[in-house]
């Protein structure tokens, strides 16, 4: 019996070396904010420290949280997928650490777009 496309597209599962080294430099380039990270941390507990007059508008205090929590929790959205990957070869967990850090991105701007 003669396979058809759509059969082997599902039967493929061994990734091509090109796939590998896309993904490879993907978790590298989504990993070298880890270098920086102890520093954010620190950072992160003296906003989460700091005093607030409560006279903050609930908008402000909402954007500046989630900054700082996902900020802080950035390793784990990128560790845990690299394990996962690493035993399941799942290309979609690639999209866990880029999604993270695009909301980081967009929560510190609009912190910083909402404090002045």
């Amino acid at each position: 019996m003669v396979k058809g496309k759509t059969q082997q597209i599902i039967d493929k599962t061994e990734p091509t070396s090109v796939e590998k080294t896309i993904t490879i430099i993907i978790f590298i380039l989504f990993g070298l904010p880890l270098i920086v990270y102890p520093f954010v941390f620190l950072a992160n507990i003296m906003s989460l420290a700091s005093y607030k007059t409560g006279n903050e508008p609930l908008f402000l205090k909402f954007i500046s949280g989630l900054f700082l929590m996902s900020s802080t929790l950035y390793p784990l959205s990128y560790l845990i997928p690299l394990v996962k990957y690493l035993k399941k070869k799942n290309y979609f967990l690639i999209l866990i650490p880029i999604i993270h850090l695009i909301i980081v991105i967009l929560s510190f701007i609009g912190w910083m777009k909402l404090d002045l």
